[in-house]
This record gives structure tokens, sequence and C-alpha cells, in this order.
């Protein structure tokens, strides 16, 4: 798989003790970052139009990547891991948001909330997650479908 870009995740989590939500941060150095803009006219009760435009964003992960050094876990097994662990760990979620590129942001729930995120360029939010598991370890792959 060809890969143009290094991304960086931050998987969403609920604090066990606060019960505030976090996050926690993987950047994945080998992703296929592919967007396109998709524009469709809607029409309201009065007939007028109304021209959307949304950015529709695939990413392609490839198995075979350092993932920071952290190992895949399915969204309930990473919810379930208790704090001390998280560090080793990473998953792709509905929720999550990520960044094309390496990106030196830190979440701080006080100072430095996720919402600072939306200030960068080329960030967004996972919609679709699939497990291409099947074939040959250089064809499988995550593709993530991304608004």
């Amino acid at each position: 798989m060809l890969t143009n870009c290094s991304i960086t995740v931050y998987n969403k989590y609920i604090d066990k003790i606060t019960l505030k939500e976090c996050y926690k941060k993987t950047i994945i150095q080998k992703a296929n970052w592919q967007g396109q803009k998709v524009a469709g006219v809607s029409t309201t009760e009065t007939g007028k139009g109304v021209l959307n435009i949304a950015d529709s964003i695939n990413i392609f992960i490839p198995f075979i990547n350092s993932f920071s050094n952290k190992t895949y876990l399915s969204p309930k097994a990473w919810n379930d891991v208790n704090l001390v662990n998280r560090d080793n760990y990473f998953t792709f979620q509905a929720t999550d948001r990520i960044v094309k590129g390496e990106c030196a942001f830190e979440f701080v729930p006080t100072t430095n909330p996720i919402t600072n995120l939306d200030k960068l360029d080329n960030v967004v939010s996972v919609m679709s997650i699939i497990i291409n598991d099947n074939g040959s370890k250089a064809l499988r792959h995550y593709q993530l479908g991304a608004k």
C-alpha cells in the first residue's frame, strides 16, 4: 500500500476517576490520506435550494506500521483498559479526532481542550471504521471514513 503522510490520532476515553472526557495521542507514521469535496443541493418546503459542501476524507493505514510501539485494541477493550496501561494501546472509534501530519497539540482538560484542535488545518472526526484483515500481510489495513 502506498502511503503519503503521517497522522496523529486522539483517542477519546472517559477518565474512571474524574469521569471527564480525555484524549490519548498516537502518531502513526504510514497512512494514506485521501480527501475530496462533496457537493449537493437540498430543497426545503419553500422550494429554495441550499448548496451543501462537505469534506469527505478516507484514511488507509496498513497493518505493517510501528504505531508508536503501541498495540491496537478494539474500542470496547480500549475503554476497559485502566489508566496506567492506556499508554501502551490505541484504537479507532467514532468520535476520535485525527490530524494530518505529526501534531504537537497536547490535550489538557482545563487549559487546552480538544476543541482547540479545530484551529488547525486538516483535522477530522472519525465517522466509520473498516478493518480489512484478509489477504496477504501487505494488503491488510484499517480504513477510516472521516469528516
